[in-house]
Formats: C-alpha cells, structure tokens, sequence
C-alpha cells in the first residue's frame, strides 16, 4: 500500500537520501522538481487523469454570453477549469463549435437572445450561443488545472492519487543527484521512476 506524502516529506526524503541540508539543496528548487514530477505523470495519460475531471454547474446570467474560466462561480473550486468537454442545460446537451466558426455565424444576429444550443471556449473564456435571455443551470464536464498550492505548504500532499506520491520523491531524488553530479544515480532513480510509472 502506498504510503502519503507531503511536500516536506519529500524535500526530508531527499535531502536524508542524499546527506545533505537546504543550505546545499534548497526548499525551492526542490519545489520545482516537485511541480516538474507531477507534470511528467500528468503527461504520461493519453487523456486527462481520473482525478482531474471534473463536473462543476453555474448559472447563466440573461444577456451575458461570455464565462470566464477562472473567475465564474462555480467553475474555479478547488481549482478553475482548464477544458471544457461538455456543457448540459436543464434542458438538454448544447452541441460543441469551434470558436471562429460559430462566431462568423451568429455575428449576423449579432442582437439574438434566446435558449442557448451551442457552446464554444476562446483561451479561458466559455461562450453560450446564442446569448441566454433568461437565468439557467448548466453543467460542464471538462479537466481542471492541477492545484499547485501544496507545493509551498509544509503539511500539503500533492494534488495526485497517493499511489503516486513516492513516485514524485523518485524524480526528486533523480533531480537532486544530477544537481549534485552524481549522474549514475541520477539515471538509475530516472529509470526507476519511468518504470514505476508504467506500473501504478
């Protein structure tokens, strides 16, 4: 069974691994290796993780088209969405449009009001087409950013399943040995964690 680990346990498990302290390996740049790890598992998936799909609903408001990802309500918790796969009214499914095509179709009726059909996302914006005329739920299936906030946090875990946190203190470790110049180790704790992430 995996066993969870916090950033601190990480930085204590390199830093114990490789003899040294934070004045020769600091909080910080194994905060960047940290992040760096995560980033890398996240990669791996050929879709977005499990753990980072998500289902939030907010409320359209009459005459406002435009959404913006990182600041309506309830779409940011715990963290904004970074894609948009689906959207779902009390009503039925709005269909997906590219941006710039649905755009150049309605902007011929620039002024339409009404039950919205079809959504688009721009950079970190969720439109609704056409405007809503009046107040309704939706809900939006799509993949939230990862949370970075246990990075800086003594007691934070990182945002990962836990059979994933020694996974992330073997890139650590890797990371602290090539900045030590130890690249034999290095390689090996590389090797490691490729190996076990094919596994988990």
């Amino acid at each position: 069974m995996s066993t969870q680990m916090s950033a601190s346990d990480i930085r204590t498990y390199v830093w114990d691994h490789l003899d040294v302290d934070s004045t020769e390996l600091s909080s910080t740049l194994l905060n960047v290796f940290m992040r760096d790890a995560v980033v890398r598992i996240i990669s791996y998936f050929n879709e977005s993780p499990s753990w980072l799909q998500v289902e939030y609903s907010f409320t359209s408001v009459p005459s406002q088209q435009e959404y913006n990802l990182d600041t309506t309500a309830g779409l940011i918790s715990p963290t904004p969405l970074q894609s948009v796969d689906e959207v779902r009214s009390s009503y039925f499914s709005l269909m997906p449009r590219t941006h710039r095509q649905v755009r150049s179709e309605y902007r011929r009726n620039a002024a339409l009001q009404a039950r919205p059909q079809e959504f688009s996302q721009w950079g970190r914006t969720l439109y609704l087409w056409p405007t809503p005329a009046a107040a309704d739920t939706f809900n939006v299936l799509g993949v939230r950013q990862p949370d970075w906030s246990w990075v800086e946090s003594a007691t934070g875990v990182p945002d990962v399943p836990q059979e994933f946190h020694p996974l992330i203190a073997q890139w650590v470790l890797s990371r602290g040995y090539a900045q030590q110049d130890d690249l034999e180790m290095s390689g090996f704790y590389r090797a490691e964690f490729d190996a076990t992430l094919r596994t988990v």
